[in-house]
């Protein structure tokens, strides 16, 4: 679709473009007028849906100056799945921002979990979290780590192996900041009639 104004003076355009088959979709709409502040301003929506993924981006754009958009998501169900997030504007409070995620559960036994971002403000400019968590018969050993802009990196990992009844149970969690680390465990025992418990 197309429009156009003419005057004495000024010719203003519109166009506008619009497409959509089955699982994609695609628009476009373009204006020029000397009456606009950027003179001529284009702005564009595509979106994408096919198995196991799902994206789309948002764009507006003038001669000096761009906004842009962009997301996705992977993945063959909500145990197994994965996103991204991207933005560049033209603002000084926030140039561009990139942001990860994932997720993956195999039944229950092993899960990995992660954030990271990227972005232009320094109190931002690199951050990620992570996690994961092992069941197996006998132990279980779960771990988070961090790393945040002007903070040393933070690391907790627990860990705890016990016997089938759980007569015997043996903890220990180590914590890491930066270069330093601290380490506590303990130990607990139960027999008919007694128990026992130790820590260090």
């Amino acid at each position: 679709m197309k429009a156009s104004i003419e005057d004495a003076r000024d010719t203003h355009l519109a166009t506008a473009n619009w497409k959509m088959v089955s699982g994609a979709a695609d628009a476009q709409l373009k204006m020029e007028s000397p009456l606009l502040p950027f003179q001529a301003l284009t702005s564009s929506i595509n979106y994408r849906n096919e198995r196991s993924l799902l994206e789309g981006s948002f764009i507006v754009e003038t001669p000096a100056k761009i906004f842009k958009t962009f997301a996705a998501i992977r993945g063959d169900n909500m145990r197994n799945i994965e996103g991204n997030l991207k933005i560049e504007t033209p603002f000084e409070i926030l140039r561009f921002a990139d942001i990860d995620a994932s997720f993956n559960n195999e039944l229950n036994r092993m899960i990995d979990a992660s954030v990271s971002m990227r972005t232009s403000r320094p109190s931002l400019r690199d951050i990620s979290v992570s996690f994961k968590s092992r069941m197996n018969p006998g132990s279980v050993d779960l771990s988070l780590d961090s790393r945040l802009p002007s903070y040393p990196a933070i690391g907790v990992n627990y860990v705890c192996k016990h016997n089938e009844d759980l007569s015997s149970i043996s903890p220990r969690i180590t914590v890491s900041v930066g270069e330093s680390k601290y380490v506590g465990y303990g130990q607990m025992m139960m027999i008919p009639g007694s128990y026992a418990i130790s820590a260090g």
